[in-house]
This record gives structure tokens, C-alpha cells and sequence, in this order.
């Protein structure tokens, strides 16, 4: 399928494996599954569905597993912009065009809806598929989750961006803080998909890292380029002029492209998606 069918296809896919995974309101008809239905079934780009389906096409993998694997990471970006958005966060009234979940269901509510759809992306990912899914891979799967979204990852991410003193701030450490609070969970993308791979190389798994890596710090400087600078909020122009800003995103970009070369055609779909990312922030 062409990429604007794929992007469609997958988009629509994700969301109704989520949907599936979500409380009912039949079942459980209160504010709490509304809550977390409000969150996670929200409209948006669903990026890193798309990137663990991309990435999954390069080894064949079950699109069951990838259901699994693309569900957890949704369910974790969900919980975490729940999280964020809280007034002793970065107390934003607004996400993907709507109220924020604390604004509409109180910030006690958001606090546990965050919490439940965590515990619920482990639960996704430890679900079992028969033998689709080898044990020992699944377990390391779940080990990695663990380690991206945790105080080595977005938590740490998120600890540093609130507590850093803009005046003494290097660009090398504000690269840290949204290697740790972006691209985690972008990295998490391709590292569960090798993880599920029987055939993914050492070699191979590294080369989607680096893509991962550098696309994340790019979409972060793209999203900073297109917002207006926040004051007692980490901006990239805070720090580069904005033709300087556009130089590094394109930087990022190129080293992206180049760590899939390895890959050729069948790496198509990561390739629009790196330019998708760059052009269209969200």
C-alpha cells in the first residue's frame, strides 16, 4: 500500500486494538473508564504506532504482536501527556484540540487515570499470543518498557526538565533532558520491535536506534520551532537562533535517513515517516 493508505490503515488499526483493551462503559459506566477512554481514544497522529508498524514490516513480524507492542507505547504516551499536563506539571488546559483530562475530570481522576493506563500498557504487552511471541523475548520486551519510561528514562526526562535552571543550562544537557523525556519512547518503538524479531541483527537493531534517536531530537526541535517560547519552559530557541535551529533539525534529519540505508526499499515507510515527523509536528 502507498504511504497515505498505510498511515490510514494503521491509524484506524490502533485504535480499535486500544479501544478493545480500554473499560467498556457498558461494563464499568463511570467517569474513571470514561476518563481513560477520553484520553487514550483521543485523536492524534499516532506516530509511534505508525514507526512499531513501519519497522515490524522490515522483519515480517505478526501484526498481532504488533498490535500489542503499538498498543503499550500508546497507552504510555497517553498516560504520560495525562501527567504532564497537571497544574504542578506543565499545567496546560488544552490537548489534541480539547480540554485536558484534569480539567474535565478533576486532577485526582487524572492522577489515577495516568496511573491505570500504565499499568494497563504492561498488561497489553504480557499478553499472551500462543507461541507468536517467544517468553524470553517477551520478557526482555517488558524489562525494556520498564527501564524507558522510569528514572532512566521519561520520568528522569521530565524530573530534569522542571528542575533545571534555564540561566546555566547547556544545549548538550537540554539534548539529554528530550533524549529522556521524547525520544525514550520513540527509541522504545524499534527496540520492542527487535526485541520481537527472530531475525532482526545486532546490527540492524542499532541502525533503528540511531534512526530513532535522531528523528525524536528533530521532531523536538521542529515542535519548539513551531511553538512560541514559553517563559519558565525549555525551548530550543532559547538557546539557537532559528536558522541555527532549522540547520540541526536538518542534520538530525540527513543522520536519520542515513542509519536506514541499510535497510533499502523496504525502509520506505520509516523514511516518509522521519519526513512527516520534521514537517509536521505534534
Amino acid at each position: 500500500m502507498n504511504f497515505n493508505d498505510f498511515v490510514d490503515h494503521y491509524r484506524n488499526r490502533v485504535q480499535g486494538v486500544l479501544a478493545g483493551y480500554l473499560p467498556k462503559k457498558s461494563d464499568k459506566p463511570d467517569a474513571f473508564a470514561e476518563a481513560m477512554r477520553y484520553v487514550a481514544l483521543s485523536e492524534g497522529k499516532r506516530l509511534r504506532a505508525l514507526i512499531v508498524y513501519a519497522a515490524g514490516e522490515l522483519f515480517a513480524i505478526d501484526t498481532r504482536i504488533l498490535d500489542q507492542i503499538a498498543a503499550a507505547i500508546e497507552l504510555i504516551h497517553a498516560y504520560s501527556l495525562v501527567h504532564d499536563d497537571l497544574p504542578d506539571m506543565d499545567n496546560d488546559d488544552f490537548r489534541r484540540g480539547k480540554p485536558t483530562c484534569h480539567k474535565v475530570f478533576g486532577n485526582a481522576t487524572a492522577i489515577l487515570v495516568g496511573d491505570a493506563l500504565q499499568s494497563l500498557a504492561f498488561q497489553v504487552l504480557s499478553k499472551s499470543e500462543s507461541d507468536l511471541l517467544n517468553s524470553k523475548n517477551q520478557l526482555h520486551m517488558i524489562r525494556r518498557l520498564a527501564e524507558a519510561i522510569g528514572i532512566v528514562g521519561m520520568a528522569e526526562g521530565q524530573y530534569l526538565d522542571l528542575s533545571q535552571d534555564f540561566q546555566t543550562l547547556s544545549i548538550e544537557q537540554l539534548d539529554h533532558i528530550h533524549r529522556l523525556k521524547t525520544g525514550e519512547l520513540f527509541k522504545l518503538c524499534v527496540e520492542l520491535v527487535a526485541l520481537a524479531s527472530s531475525t532482526c541483527t545486532l546490527e540492524q537493531a542499532n541502525h533503528l536506534k540511531i534512526f530513532a534517536d535522531r528523528i525524536g531530537l528533530a521532531f523536538q526541535i521542529q515542535d519548539d520551532i513551531q511553538d512560541s517560547v514559553e517563559k519558565d519552559k525549555l525551548n530550543y530557541l532559547q538557546f539557537l537562533s532559528l536558522p541555527e535551529a532549522n540547520v540541526r533539525v536538518e542534520e538530525l534529519y540527513s543522520e536519520a535517513l542515513n542509519s536506514l540505508s541499510a535497510f533499502g526499499t523496504p525502509a520506505e515507510k520509516l523514511r516518509e515517516l522521519a519526513k512527516m515527523m520534521v514537517l509536521i509536528p505534534c
